[in-house]
């Protein structure tokens, strides 16, 4: 390459920006810190139990901001960007995706520092089935009786969007 007294002073120009940056660096007028982001912590699940398409909050820490790089998983199962309702550096709102097998699993958040290692965990259910309703139709204060299976014992029955009483 042809040093030409135009390349000479592009190149003298530049090493003197950089001997000038190290000066001040050196004098301690700039300095630099690198932060190494924090892995996720999970730290509880609320419910800790329920079915494929159950509402999730996710409570911890170090989640981030959501990015294309940002994933939850329950038991191995990428919750889609669809089923993610929230998400803040503290908490993540999201949706049991479709696929999730039954029973207990870890909950896991990866972002770009890492991926979380605790042991928290949600237990996926069957959802519940109604198999027969009986009588079915009758005036407010009728007993009804529903039968099927997966009801658990602390769940709630609607008619018309009104909770039922027992």
């Amino acid at each position: 390459m042809l040093k030409t007294p135009q390349t000479l002073r592009k190149a003298s120009i530049f090493a003197v920006c950089v001997l000038a940056v190290a000066l001040l660096c050196a004098l301690g007028v700039f300095s630099a810190t690198v932060q190494a982001a924090e892995k996720p912590v999970v730290q509880s699940v609320t419910p800790d139990q329920g079915p494929v398409g159950s509402r999730v909050l996710v409570r911890g820490g170090s989640f981030g901001a959501f990015s294309g790089s940002s994933e939850l998983y329950f038991n191995g199962v990428l919750v889609p960007s669809s089923g993610i309702i929230n998400w803040t550096d503290t908490y993540i709102t999201a949706i049991v995706p479709t696929g999730t097998p039954l029973g207990q699993g870890k909950v896991m958040v990866s972002t770009t520092a890492g991926a979380s290692v605790d042991d928290v965990t949600f237990t996926v259910t069957e959802a519940p089935e109604i198999s027969a309703i009986y009588p079915s139709t009758g005036p407010v204060g009728t007993n009804v009786l529903i039968t099927g299976t997966s009801f658990g014992t602390d769940g709630v029955v609607t008619f018309n969007n009104v909770v039922a009483t027992t």
